[in-house]
């Protein structure tokens, strides 16, 4: 499709849809997931459109947008989110084997978090909390309007203090509960 001189940067991004579609089946190996990750990349694409140089290759840039979102996703995938979930906190530890299978065990455990969580000052519980849904640094860091680095540091004090969770009690508490039935 030739490039009109008229065509809004939404119109060019829409009319190459099928070209990022197939670049992003090619990563996903899935039209389900490709669809998404296109999605997300023209999101991208449309959210940072002051950031494209006019007279530039637009489908390099768009291909570049779709490589960088995908692995990103990929990312996250395999890394895991970090504290996005009690049982997540816990297996990042190497506590997988500990994690409570009944409910009681399970309700004490995630009350301890919450204590912990709600112990933190609000900033840096929502710092943390916006970190573990898979915020990067920089969008957390643009949100709050800090420096990259002061959110690091925030996170880091975050992480120590719920690293202060005695996982040890916890453990102790199930095996004598268990010893007792």
């Amino acid at each position: 499709m030739k490039k009109k001189a008229n065509q809004t940067f939404e119109q060019q991004v829409a009319g190459m849809y099928s070209k990022i579609i197939a670049i992003a089946r090619k990563y996903t190996n899935s039209n389900t997931l490709a669809e998404d990750l296109a999605h997300d990349a023209i999101l991208k694409a449309l959210q940072n459109q002051d950031k494209f140089e006019k007279g530039s290759n637009l489908h390099a840039w768009l291909y570049t947008i779709v490589r960088n979102t995908f692995i990103t996703q990929y990312n996250k995938t395999q890394k895991g989110r970090e504290y996005a979930m009690i049982d997540d906190y816990m297996i990042d530890r190497g506590l997988s084997s500990h994690i409570a299978h009944n409910e009681g065990a399970s309700n004490y455990e995630i009350e301890l978090i919450r204590k912990e969580l709600a112990s933190l000052p609000d900033e840096l519980r929502s710092i943390i909390s916006d970190r573990s849904i898979g915020y990067t640094y920089q969008e957390i860091a643009d949100k709050y309007q800090m420096p990259i680095g002061t959110i690091k540091n925030k996170i880091h004090i975050a992480r120590k203090s719920l690293a202060g969770i005695d996982f040890n009690k916890i453990i102790d508490r199930r095996k004598s509960k268990s010893t007792i039935n």
